[in-house]
């Protein structure tokens, strides 16, 4: 008998191939459905997963909070759609979009009046640094010694997508003449797929760390499903979480 995180990635494979029959079908994407360009597809894919179904175990999040680690699930999913079109700025748009939405949802988790000011007067946004700041103070993971590590590679990652959004050089800038061109594999292949395994492992164990409760009541076939691409000191980490 099949164990639940066998289960587990047979339904996430699953759904990667109903992605790929439809991509097919409609005759979208393929010129990225093979090596590389696959790998990166399948790695957003997978990121996307992991968020979806770690959402599924999360019962008590306060309903201001919602909008915020919702969000997260809905630009990783735009992430592979953009990757599947070789969209390169749609898709650093989604990855730097994912780190704001983590440190929005952390936030905004313990800040009911200042979501409900925020509707109201949208000038109020928390900027960035001071995001980060308050995920560097917050009790959750001032007591864990990789959170610091995660949060500083999640800011080196967010500066650097920042500039390649905003193309600050003339070799950043992502030139399309028509839309046919857009269907292309995005270039760097190696470097986007590093990128993307930094980013997406960085948000999912401080997510974790974030309701570590939650976690310490999975299965461990659940544990494994849901760390499957974290860093052995990361899954390490994790193995202590009572």
């Amino acid at each position: 008998m099949p164990r639940l995180g066998e289960l587990l990635e047979e339904e996430r494979k699953e759904d990667f191939r109903r992605l790929l029959e439809y991509y097919h079908s409609h005759r979208i994407a393929e010129s990225v459905l093979e090596g590389d360009s696959l790998r990166l597809l399948e790695a957003a894919h997978r990121f996307a997963f992991v968020i979806s179904l770690y959402l599924l175990k999360l019962e008590d999040i306060p309903s201001f909070a919602n909008p915020y680690v919702f969000e997260l699930k809905s630009d990783a999913i735009q992430m592979v759609a953009s990757i599947a079109i070789g969209n390169k700025r749609a898709f650093k748009l989604f990855e730097r979009a994912a780190i704001e939405d983590l440190l929005r949802y952390i936030y905004y988790s313990h800040h009911e009046i200042e979501h409900d000011l925020l509707q109201l007067e949208p000038s109020r946004y928390k900027s960035i640094k001071d995001l980060f700041e308050y995920a560097r103070v917050h009790p959750f993971f001032r007591r864990d010694p990789l959170a610091a590590p995660s949060l500083e590679v999640l800011q080196s990652k967010y500066s650097e997508l920042s500039r390649e959004v905003h193309a600050s050089t003339t070799s950043e800038m992502v030139i399309v003449n028509d839309l046919v061109s857009l269907n292309r594999p995005i270039e760097n292949l190696t470097f986007e797929l590093e990128n993307l395994r930094l980013i997406s492992q960085n948000i999912i164990f401080m997510l974790v760390l974030f309701h570590r409760e939650e976690y310490s009541s999975l299965s461990s076939d659940e544990k494994a499903a849901m760390t499957s691409f974290l860093s052995r000191r990361q899954k390490r980490a994790l193995a202590q979480l009572i």
